[in-house]
């Protein structure tokens, strides 16, 4: 077939979970169909990282990213729109412009919208106007949990109203979309919620590159803990704020020795906001992921908030790292805590775990064992490229 891939991510370097999904999906794909790849840019790119992407695609184009502003005009001018507000304050009509141009130079057999923010360009197009649509990783739980989370009347009501807007605006874009994929489960309620009845839906769950997660990348520190994770997603930030605030000096009362890595990109991050210990190191960005995690005795995940699944999780079973995460960490992938992971979601019990693994050898072992069986089984990227291929034919041919 001949796909048109729209991005919101540039796919490589695959450094953030949105990055690598659409990275190895991509390279599935790629494998049984010419793909032509439109790709926002959030941040400088290199002929080289062109280069990659063109090992892969058939054609690669790039179009600069405009971050949602809050305070903007246009972003205020949004309260009055139809569709949510990050769509008014970011939409491109470059990007809008290459797509309509892709449509009327090639005969497209499908086109696929990478995360809801491709969504208006994928639908708008009237080059596309009769070219099947796939809504590739639709995640809207995480608008529904910000109601349960707010703490006021005065937050429930605006979420509330916010939600109201998303399920509008998805039941109209839905009803013009052939297919769409979710990454877990109960990433499907949300969907069915704002257009009910709506199908096809499939999982198509995330997952790690066995190879690259294979190999001696040098043995554990002792007492080591591991946050791989790039601050600039607030959800993260403010995991590790909960995690650092609430969570660490509870470890470090019953394991002295401790520390804490915390890996990932902390660019215009308030990072100052984050409590600050000796023993707890704000590493930054590492270009490859894979020593780090594989030198630490446990991985933590301690999100209290997002949709869809954490890649970091499987990640860090893939390299054999045992996992302490909390239940919206491990949502959506099926794993048995005791068995492939350990989850918490209190303070106090997720510090315990923590400090299990810390100072349970025999329980280490048996995690990084039932781990790594689990992401061979059920999470190997090329096994997932394939039921992403198998569903691509399912919409095509029903449409």
């Amino acid at each position: 077939m001949r796909i048109l891939y729209l991005s919101r991510w540039f796919p490589f370097p695959a450094d953030n979970g949105a990055k690598i999904r659409v990275y190895n999906l991509l390279r599935g794909l790629g494998h049984k169909h010419d793909i032509r790849l439109i790709s926002f840019v959030t941040e400088p790119i290199t002929d080289e990282h062109v280069h990659t992407m063109h090992a892969i695609c058939n054609g690669v184009e790039t179009v600069p990213y405009h971050s949602f502003q809050a305070s903007s005009l246009k972003s205020r001018l949004g309260f009055f729109s139809s569709a949510p507000r990050s769509f008014t304050d970011t939409y491109s009509d470059e990007f809008a412009a290459r797509v309509e141009q892709a449509g009327r130079e090639e005969k497209f057999d499908l086109v696929i919208g990478s995360q809801w923010d491709t969504m208006p360009y994928m639908l708008n197009a009237k080059s596309l106007q009769h070219t099947p649509k796939l809504l590739e990783e639709v995640e809207l739980s995480i608008y529904r949990k910000q109601i349960a989370m707010a703490t006021t009347p005065a937050q429930k009501l605006r979420k509330r109203m916010m939600w109201d807007k998303w399920r509008h605006f998805m039941n109209q874009s839905l009803a013009r979309v052939d297919g769409c994929t979710v990454v877990s489960r109960p990433e499907i309620e949300p969907i069915l919620e704002c257009r009910p009845g709506f199908a096809p839906i499939e999982v198509i769950p995330n997952g790690a590159d066995i190879d690259y997660f294979t190999g001696d990348f040098g043995p554990p520190e002792p007492d080591s803990v591991v946050y791989t994770g790039a601050m600039t997603y607030h959800v993260n930030f403010e995991a590790m704020k909960w995690f650092l605030g609430e969570i660490w000096p509870r470890v470090v009362a019953q394991v002295p020795a401790a520390k804490l890595y915390m890996c990932g990109k902390t660019t215009g991050v308030p990072v100052h906001e984050l409590p600050k210990y000796d023993n707890a190191v704000l590493g930054g960005y590492y270009p490859d992921i894979r020593p780090r995690i594989a030198q630490s005795t446990v991985s933590i995940v301690p999100e209290l908030l997002g949709g869809g699944t954490r890649i970091k999780v499987l990640e860090s079973m893939a390299i054999g790292t045992p996992v302490v995460s909390s239940i919206s960490g491990a949502n959506g992938l099926g794993l048995t805590n005791g068995h492939d992971v350990l989850i918490a979601n209190e303070p106090g019990p997720f510090a315990d775990a923590v400090v299990r693994v810390l100072k349970d050898a025999q329980l280490r072992q048996t995690l990084s064992h039932n781990g790594r069986a689990t992401i061979e089984a059920k999470y190997d990227w090329r096994v997932i490229a394939d039921q992403l291929n198998d569903f691509i034919d399912h919409v095509v041919k029903r449409r």
